[in-house]
């Protein structure tokens, strides 16, 4: 529910960002009308993809992400379903821009085919037929409303920008967890001496005039971390402790 809550207040604040200039938003996005017709054109592989995205989620084949995952392994389903729904919330703004730019659709869409993907878990031949046509006119649903998000966002700025920023975050996210999971393998390895490796290593790289990605950190830390240890541990230099 705190998510749930949280993505819909940003949601609210991004939509009330409108534009401060007379715009056409259909000259505005007139370049992207292409892309909108090329996505229409493929609305059934698109239904058919949808249909299957969201059977396999009633069969327990694939989730819609780690937390609603971990709440549907617990047979809590109602509450899978709302996590779920506050990451589509939440995905909206991405999706729908991505694909109005590139003209590439997901093949789960916005994810709130997981919504009632979830909820009709357990409901035998009747849930997964459910499943399968809810899926697929949820993803024909979404293709007929791209024309209208591409209107909209140049009325709404703000819902564009809220897009963008999730993409950063999510990446910026990663970066973050893959830097500190470094850290933390590094540390097992050389205890005390690991986090202070990876963090060096981390600051080398941003004053180094050609940094690698700050996701390649982390990793790349702890492999050098294990690769020294055992280089001074077969010179006498450092004691390998197993327990």
């Amino acid at each position: 529910m705190a998510l749930l809550v949280g993505i819909v207040a940003m949601i609210v604040v991004a939509a009330r960002q409108k534009r401060t200039e007379d715009g056409n938003a259909a000259t505005a996005f007139a370049v992207f009308s292409k892309n909108i017709d090329r996505i229409k054109k493929n609305m059934l592989i698109l239904a058919l993809s949808g249909g299957i995205v969201a059977l396999a989620t009633t069969l327990l084949l694939i989730a819609e992400g780690p937390a609603s995952l971990t709440l549907t392994a617990e047979g809590q389903y109602a509450q899978a379903a709302i996590v779920a729904l506050g990451r589509t919330l939440g995905f909206i703004p991405l999706v729908m821009t991505t694909a109005i730019v590139s003209g590439v659709y997901s093949p789960a869409g916005t994810k709130l085919i997981h919504v009632p993907a979830i909820l009709f878990i357990n409901m035998g031949v009747m849930g997964m037929a459910g499943s399968f046509v809810t899926g697929a006119l949820i993803m024909v649903v979404e293709v007929l409303l791209l024309g209208f998000i591409a209107q909209g966002m140049d009325k709404f700025p703000g819902m564009k920008d809220l897009g963008d920023n999730t993409r950063t975050a999510m990446s910026k996210v990663l970066d973050l967890a893959l830097l500190v999971g470094g850290m933390l393998a590094a540390n097992a390895i050389a205890p005390s001496i690991g986090y202070i490796w990876v963090i060096g290593l981390y600051f080398l790289n941003q004053a180094s005039k050609k940094p690698l990605s700050t996701m390649a950190i982390g990793p790349i830390g702890a492999i050098t971390m294990g690769i020294l240890v055992n280089i001074l541990h077969l010179i006498g230099l450092f004691p390998i402790v197993v327990k």
